[in-house]
C-alpha cells in the first residue's frame, strides 16, 4: 500500500510539473506574439490614436490687439503642449497661422517666430503635421516657411499639401492659399478673403481619395463648410465638398482661420472649426484632443474649443450632436448653411 501511495504521489507531482511547464511555454508564446505585433505596428493600429489639435497661434512679439494675446502666445502654446503630453498625445496637427509678423513686417523676425513655435510643438516628442495658413506667407514665401519647420519623414519637405497615414486613418492636408486665378499667396500678398484650392490640387485630391480604403481625415486652414460671400470661406468650397462627399471615405474635416469654434454636418461629413489659441483666456488656451478609433472618432475641447462625440451614421442633417464648451454640454442644431447676405469686409487681417 505504501509503495502504491508513493507512486501515486510521484505521479501527481510529475503531472503538476508538466502543467507548470506547459503554462510557462504558453506564456512565452503569448509574450512573443505580443512583441511581434508591437514591432509590426499592428498593436498601435488596434488602439485609439490620440492626436493633439491646435490652430491660429499667431506667435509674435507685437502688442496685443483685438483680444489677441500675441505676446503671451508662446507661453499659451507651451501650456497646451504640456497638457497634451499628460493626455498621451501620439501626434499633432497644427491647422495654420502658427506665427504672425511685426508692424512694419520684418522677414528676419518672422522666420524666428516660425522656428520658435515649431520647436515648442516638437517638444511634445511626436510627429507634427503642419497646415499652411495665410500668415505663413505674410512676410516670407511659402518655400521659406516650409524650410523652417520640421516635417515627418513620410511628408515631402517642400509639399504644402500632402497625405499621410495616421494610425488606421488617412490624413489629407490641403492648401487653400491661392487666388481664384491660381496665383499663390506669397510674401506680402496675403489678401485673405478669396482663398481657393486650384484645379491641379483638386485633381490630386480626387486621386488620393480614390486610392485609399481607409477612413479619411481632412485638414485645411480656411473653411470649406462656408460659401462665398462669407469672408472666411474657400471660394470653391462647394466643389471641394462635392469631391469629399463623392469619395464616401471622408468622415471629418478640421479647420481654423475664423478664430471662433464651430461645428457643421453637411453631406454626411462633420466640419469641425477649432477655436484660435491666441484668443481667449491666457490661463486656459484653446486646443483639442482628437481620438481616432478604427472607424470612429471623438474630440475633446479645451479652453473655448468645442467637444464633439458624434453618433455613427447620423440619420440626417438635422441631428443634434453632443457638444460642449468649457465643460457645459448642450445640443446645437447641425443643419445646412442658409445663404448669407453680402457682408462688409472686416478691417482686420486674420
Amino acid at each position: 500500500m505504501d509503495i502504491l501511495s508513493g507512486k501515486a504521489r510521484r505521479s501527481s507531482t510529475l503531472c503538476i510539473v508538466i502543467k507548470v511547464l506547459l503554462a510557462l511555454v504558453v506564456l512565452l508564446v503569448v509574450a512573443r506574439v505580443i512583441r511581434t505585433v508591437r514591432s509590426t505596428g499592428a498593436w498601435s493600429k488596434s488602439r485609439p490614436m490620440v492626436v493633439a489639435l491646435i490652430t491660429d497661434v499667431h506667435l509674435c512679439d507685437k502688442p496685443d490687439a483685438m483680444g489677441r494675446h500675441y505676446k503671451l502666445a508662446e507661453a499659451m502654446l507651451r501650456t497646451a503642449m504640456e497638457t497634451a503630453r499628460t493626455y498621451g498625445a501620439m501626434a499633432l496637427i497644427e491647422l495654420g497661422d502658427l506665427k504672425d509678423q511685426d508692424h512694419p513686417p520684418n522677414p528676419t523676425t518672422t522666420r524666428e517666430y516660425a522656428r520658435r513655435a515649431d520647436r515648442i510643438l516638437h517638444g511634445l516628442g511626436v510627429s507634427v503635421y503642419h497646415v499652411v495658413g495665410n500668415h505663413e506667407v505674410d512676410s516670407i514665401t511659402k518655400d521659406e516657411f516650409l524650410a523652417l519647420i520640421q516635417r515627418p519623414a513620410q511628408v515631402p519637405p517642400t509639399a504644402s499639401f500632402y497625405a499621410s497615414d495616421l494610425g488606421s486613418w488617412r490624413l489629407i492636408v490641403l492648401d487653400a492659399n491661392f487666388r481664384p486665378d491660381g496665383t499663390p499667396l506669397t510674401q506680402g500678398d496675403i489678401y485673405w478673403q478669396d482663398p481657393t484650392i486650384p484645379p491641379s490640387q483638386l485633381e490630386w485630391l480626387r486621386a488620393e481619395l480614390s486610392r485609399t480604403s481607409a477612413p479619411v481625415l481632412i485638414a485645411v486652414h480656411q473653411r470649406v463648410d462656408l460659401d462665398p460671400p462669407e469672408p472666411f470661406a474657400v471660394q470653391n468650397s462647394a466643389e471641394v465638398r462635392r469631391i469629399l462627399e463623392h469619395s464616401g471615405r471622408v468622415q471629418l474635416v478640421l479647420q481654423g482661420h475664423s478664430h471662433q469654434p464651430a461645428v457643421r454636418y453637411i453631406g454626411g461629413i462633420w466640419y469641425y472649426t477649432l477655436a484660435a489659441l491666441v484668443d481667449g483666456d491666457p490661463c486656459a488656451p484653446s486646443w483639442a484632443l482628437l481620438e481616432l478609433g478604427r472607424r470612429n472618432w471623438n474630440i475633446r475641447g479645451f479652453g473655448a474649443a468645442l467637444s464633439l462625440t458624434p453618433k455613427l451614421n447620423p440619420p440626417n442633417p438635422e441631428w443634434s450632436p453632443r457638444l460642449s464648451r468649457l465643460g457645459n454640454v448642450g445640443p446645437i442644431r447641425s443643419e445646412p448653411i442658409p445663404p448669407s447676405p453680402p457682408a462688409p469686409a472686416p478691417s482686420i487681417q486674420l
